[in-house]
């Protein structure tokens, strides 16, 4: 097959992960895909969310819209994974890790992008995910409750104690990585929401994520903005670079260009 990548010629894995819910995973998740597709990329993507399944739902939503309106909007090769039926748990996980991890390299062999939404939890899928990935991105929500997934803070002085969970999962990825496939596995915190009114809080975060990044190894992005038109847009499964091929560009708000701009920017700063 003249399209099945081999070598160092394979597609880059990125998941997009998180453990704690509303940060924007599926937002950022579903809008670099269709930005990456309408780039001219051949673009694979996963759904590891079993319970909420945010974007598989957007992909259905999309095929609906598209085909109600007789559209031609561009669509990723989206797969699944069939979790394991194994009765004993650690036959189960296993099973599940193996299955992930050979999918995702399959679809990297096929593909120049694979795209993975991570569950909001720790499970064998996620670590599998992780274990695979070339890019990792975290959306945080821009408060102290989103950076706990981080590190743990002092309460009095803001100074960082000790890596939490998550980041000590990630920093087991990049070492095993390195190790295994003497390869650099980039991780990127992106801070979305960021707050437009209480400067003192959007300060103080910004500055124990500034350095928690030299002290763990990420590189920190902006994300994105909290904007009505994200939500407005997935019933529909369409993200804010699709609205050209619907015919709604003419009509795009200040704001609208402005969230196109910001996915535009995050793109280019993961350099897909």
């Amino acid at each position: 097959m003249n399209d099945i990548h081999s070598g160092d010629d394979l597609g880059k894995i990125i998941i997009i992960a998180n453990e704690k819910g509303g940060a924007g995973k599926s937002t950022v998740a579903t809008h670099l895909i269709i930005a990456c597709l309408k780039a001219g990329k051949k673009v694979c993507a996963f759904d590891l969310d079993n319970r909420q399944q945010t974007t598989t739902r957007f992909i259905e939503n999309r095929r609906v819209f598209n085909d109600t309106h007789g559209l031609s909007l561009i669509f990723p090769e989206f797969r699944s994974i069939e979790l394991s039926k194994e009765e004993e748990i650690k036959a189960r996980q296993e099973e599940d890790r193996e299955r992930t991890t050979n999918a995702l390299k399959t679809a990297a062999q096929e593909s120049e992008l694979v795209f993975v939404d991570c569950p909001g939890a720790d499970t064998a899928q996620a670590r599998a995910a992780h274990g695979s990935a070339d890019i990792i991105i975290t959306p945080v929500n821009d408060s102290f409750i989103d950076f706990d997934l981080l590190a743990k803070i002092d309460p009095v002085t803001d100074e960082i104690s000790a890596p939490n969970f998550y980041s000590q999962m990630v920093w087991e990825a990049k070492k095993n990585k390195a190790m295994k496939e003497r390869a650099h596995l980039e991780w990127y915190v992106i801070r979305n929401r960021l707050s437009q009114i209480d400067a003192r809080n959007k300060r103080r975060v910004g500055e124990a994520i500034e350095k928690l990044s030299k002290r763990i190894g990420f590189t920190i992005l902006p994300g994105l903005s909290e904007r009505v038109i994200f939500r407005e847009l997935f019933p529909k499964g369409l993200t804010i670079m699709d609205l050209e091929d619907v015919g709604e560009a003419g009509g795009m708000s200040l704001s609208n260009v402005a969230a196109r701009q910001e996915i535009r920017n995050l793109v280019q700063f993961l350099n897909l």
